[in-house]
């Protein structure tokens, strides 16, 4: 009985928002979102504050008068020849008798009117949701096209960046034409001064064997004069026959390497742990790399010099100072900024810590900064609290004997 009187909620018309008795819905407040009867619309909505600034319209204008909705012929697409006669909200799905018994059963149920209006709020801002999607795509695909313009701009400068790249190799190629003829007739005139020697000496070795009576040694019977005399004559035929030098040109291989490439690089930065390390002090603050891979790190009150090895660090040394900046320098020494105006030194080859050559007076350094050519650069600033900003602050740039340069 319950079930049916259900059934017959859920296929009512809807009733005054106000009096929730009269069924003939004339008006609608679009600003207050609910329906009235004539009676009400004059009598209590007239009477809420502001009203005569709403937005009161005949209900025909919107045609959602609920009145001339009909919910018995909702067939349901589970069972054939069902109605469906409720709504369950947990599967956001229209029930039949059949679909409450075996599937919803315990499910928040509730009436068709009641499942209209969700799905017509839902329906509503899913149009809201489709609409700011179609924007944002919109103004993906507005940024698309500015990035395609970029890219052909780009595309052009890679271009003329080819093309400069062509031109050089050609003024390049012309460069070493020249050169290869320059030695070229440089080679050729050392070849005909070396081989015109050579030629000539040849020339009287063998104009003097030549001038030797030949029979008169092979009838006189002097066997050793012939043996000595055949194998200078020998000799003098095997330098005669000697090849003369020539000059070639062995040209090099044409490679794409002489013009380039061209690469897709990536705008994407990938960055991933390759190794973790646990150090001895409280956090790192201050970490510089020195030229035997070992790393000097330190949390502003404990420096530490540290090896790593495999998963671990093994400590080299440790001193208990203040440190508000340290670099290394290329010699490997550590500079670092502690209380005072002289930056403090740690060699790289004795580990001792003393005075540096490099005083900031009448300031005191924080920021150090060793650049290639040994150049001391640090942050410096007058005493009191580094925050708020109060004194003087300067950069000092000092060479390798501690003179400054520039401030």
């Amino acid at each position: 009985m319950a079930f049916s009187q259900s059934l017959k909620r859920g296929q009512a018309p809807a009733t005054c928002n106000f009096c929730e008795e009269e069924t003939k819905i004339k008006w609608k407040c679009t600003n207050c979102d609910i329906l009235m009867c004539a009676k009400c619309k004059d009598k209590i909505h007239a009477k809420l504050k502001n009203s005569k600034n709403h937005n009161v319209i005949d209900i025909k204008e919107v045609g959602i008068y609920q009145g001339e909705l009909d919910f018995s012929d909702l067939k349901c697409e589970k069972h054939s020849g069902q109605s469906c006669v409720m709504f369950c909200a947990s599967c956001d799905t229209l029930v039949c008798a059949l679909c409450i018994g075996n599937t919803h059963n315990g499910h928040v149920l509730v009436e068709t009117s009641r499942g209209f209006d969700i799905r017509k709020d839902k329906f509503k801002s899913d149009q809201k949701k489709i609409k700011e999607k179609i924007g944002y795509l919109m103004e993906r695909k507005n940024e698309m096209t500015t990035i395609n313009m970029k890219d052909s701009a780009k595309y052009k400068e890679l271009i003329k960046r080819i093309e400069a790249q062509n031109v050089e190799v050609k003024n390049a190629a012309d460069r070493n034409t020249e050169q290869l003829k320059s030695e070229l007739n440089k080679k050729w005139s050392d070849l005909q001064t070396v081989e015109m020697d050579k030629l000539e000496k040849v020339i009287v070795s063998l104009q003097g064997l030549v001038s030797t009576n030949v029979e008169d040694i092979v009838l006189s019977n002097d066997v050793e004069k012939l043996f000595i005399d055949s194998s200078k004559l020998s000799s003098a035929l095997n330098i005669a026959e000697t090849n003369i030098g020539s000059i070639s040109f062995l040209p090099g291989q044409i490679s794409p390497n002489i013009m380039g490439s061209v690469q897709l690089v990536s705008n994407a930065v990938n960055v991933r742990i390759v190794k973790q390390f646990q150090t001895g002090i409280s956090r790192v603050f201050y970490l510089s790399l020195c030229p035997d891979n070992s790393l000097w790190i330190s949390d502003q009150n404990v420096l530490q010099k540290v090896k790593p090895l495999e998963h671990k660090l093994t400590v080299e040394s440790t001193f208990n100072i203040k440190v508000y900046g340290m670099a290394i320098t290329p010699t490997g020494d550590l500079l670092l900024s502690s209380d005072g105006s002289v930056l403090k030194q740690i060699s790289g080859k004795t580990g001792e810590l003393a005075d540096s050559i490099y005083n900031a007076h009448p300031l005191d350094p924080y920021v150090v900064h060793v650049t290639k050519d040994g150049k001391v650069i640090v942050g410096v600033k007058s005493g009191g609290k580094a925050w708020p900003v109060t004194g003087r602050r300067a950069i000092i740039v000092m060479n390798q004997k501690g003179e400054h340069e520039t401030i």
